[in-house]
């Protein structure tokens, strides 16, 4: 049983998308993601403002991958920040 189980994690390690394991970092231009995610384009991009629960909104841009396993669940949101004219990554969801 337990030679079953690790055989199975070992499959499904293999198996799971690249998307998976691309390094992201704060700081992170677009272009940045977009070549770490083998310059795969995100399914959907959304800008809005974030943070309307705190005392400073800002603008931000959301990268939507739909589709990949990345700890179980099915989506990945990237978060960027306009600093300087330029989108940068905030955080990751």
């Amino acid at each position: 049983m337990k030679c079953l189980l690790s055989l199975t994690l070992l499959v499904s390690a293999c198996s799971s998308s690249s998307l998976t394991a691309a390094p992201l970092k704060k700081g992170m231009n677009e272009q940045q993601v977009i070549e770490a995610y083998d310059k795969q384009l995100p399914e959907r991009v959304v800008e809005r403002t974030c943070g309307n629960e705190t005392p400073a909104p800002f603008s931000c841009k959301i990268y939507i991958y739909e589709g990949i396993l990345r700890r179980g669940h099915p989506k990945l949101s990237v978060v960027f920040e306009n600093v300087g004219g330029r989108w940068l990554v905030s955080q990751w969801l």
